[in-house]
């Protein structure tokens, strides 16, 4: 089964807009909840997919397993330093979720998404979950992260734009 939707992850000019890559990701992602874990190939298609569509909802799988190898740590580390930087992408919290997966090294990217401004409450509350999958380390930069939070005050998100009630 995993074989067979790794394969879907391939770019096939036939394919393009199909809905295939999205099926083999959301299929991968069931099976990463009922194994616990995927091949290192399949990781590694994963992550070259996110990165070649540019879409951070495509690492959805990856943030259901429980750690990554050292090798995909790295590599998903790259990944998600370009996509979490790119715009408005509505897929981030699935890349920062993945980051929990990557080990002790993602502890830096994650506190740095948790204490900027830029994200959204939604990432920041990922990125804080992500933190504490990652054991000692996330932990560590977790309680330093939310030290400084608090030494901040009150948080403003004014970039969130709320519907006008008449």
């Amino acid at each position: 089964t995993e074989e067979l939707l790794r394969g879907w992850l391939a770019p096939h000019p036939q394919t393009k807009g199909t809905g295939l890559l999205e099926a083999g990701i959301f299929g991968l992602a069931a099976l990463a909840d009922r194994m616990g874990s995927l091949s290192e190939r399949t990781q590694t298609s994963i992550l070259d997919a996110a990165f070649r569509e540019k879409r951070s909802e495509l690492l959805l799988p990856l943030g259901r397993i429980g750690r990554l190898s050292d090798a995909v740590g790295a590599h998903i580390l790259e990944v998600t330093g370009n996509l979490l930087t790119d715009g408005e992408d509505p897929g981030k919290r699935h890349a920062i979720f993945a980051l929990g997966s990557a080990g002790p090294s993602a502890a830096a990217p994650l506190a740095q998404v948790l204490l900027a401004d830029t994200f959204t409450p939604q990432e920041r509350a990922a990125a804080a979950q992500a933190l504490g999958r990652l054991g000692a380390a996330g932990q560590e930069a977790l309680d330093e992260t939310l030290r400084d939070i608090l030494s901040r005050g009150p948080v403003s998100y004014t970039h969130l734009t709320l519907p006008t009630i008449c």
